[in-house]
């Protein structure tokens, strides 16, 4: 009979990545004290006249990432993940290569719809900070790709929600409408293309009360609720409430 067991340095392999796991979990559930680890790389980005992502990446000296996102992500909210003191070094070691320090600390543009992309380097107690658009030196830029790619791969782990300050029990997405009397429901929302606000359904069979939902990474729900509150063809909006708060 054939030994179907891993072979002993395949078992090696195998607990390896199970201690990484279990260790990556561990850190997690105690909690990892970002404030009194040093940044080593962050870069932030900001709005443009599109749909682009606005989230806030940063490397540490313990070995982790996190990942504050804020609007047009499908990651909202703040995520960590574990990077590894090898693949830090690594880093470190690109980012010296780079020398950041020889670089304008603003690199103006003359395109408004442009998104403005921060970095800020940290190293031996000193900060460079570079912010632009277009015209960056190659270096800038690589290391944006860089970030950008990481901030895209599997991995992070949700820390935080977004705190949107919301009333209580208050779903987000969803929102409660009354149009105006002969208003389309189904031509209301195509107002609001950018938002992905979608019918849920009628409220009442007679009354003008409509439940909609609506992508919250492409609009705040503070936002949102105050930017349908001014539509013409509204009488009323609320947020949507769990169950057992309706009636409180």
């Amino acid at each position: 009979m054939k030994n179907f067991l891993p072979a002993p340095k395949l078992w090696y392999c195998i607990w390896g990545v199970l201690l990484l796991i279990l260790s990556s979990c561990t850190a997690l559930k105690k909690g990892i004290n970002f404030e009194k680890a040093n940044k080593v790389i962050e870069m932030s980005k900001g709005p443009c006249f599109g749909s682009c992502p606005i989230f806030t990446i940063s490397i540490y000296d313990n070995g982790w990432a996190t990942y504050n996102g804020k609007l047009y992500t499908d990651k909202l909210g703040v995520y960590v993940k574990k990077v590894g003191k090898a693949r830090l070094e690594e880093i470190k070691r690109e980012l010296r290569l780079a020398n950041l320090w020889q670089y304008s600390n603003i690199y103006r543009s003359t395109l408004p719809d442009l998104q403005s992309v921060t970095i800020n380097y940290y190293e031996g107690g000193r900060t460079k900070t570079i912010t632009g658009k277009e015209g960056r030196p190659v270096s800038v830029v690589k290391i944006e790709t860089f970030l950008d790619k990481m901030a895209s791969t599997s991995g992070w782990t949700e820390k935080e929600k977004p705190d949107y300050q919301l009333p209580a029990g208050a779903i987000p997405n969803e929102i409660i409408v009354k149009l105006k009397e002969n208003v389309n429901a189904e031509a209301f929302v195509l107002k609001y293309y950018k938002q992905d606000l979608k019918i849920v359904k009628r409220l009442s069979p007679t009354g003008d009360y409509w439940l909609f939902s609506f992508n919250e990474s492409n609009m705040p729900p503070d936002e949102m609720l105050s930017f349908v509150r001014r539509d013409r063809e509204v009488l009323s909006v609320e947020f949507n409430k769990k169950l057992e708060m309706r009636d409180r």
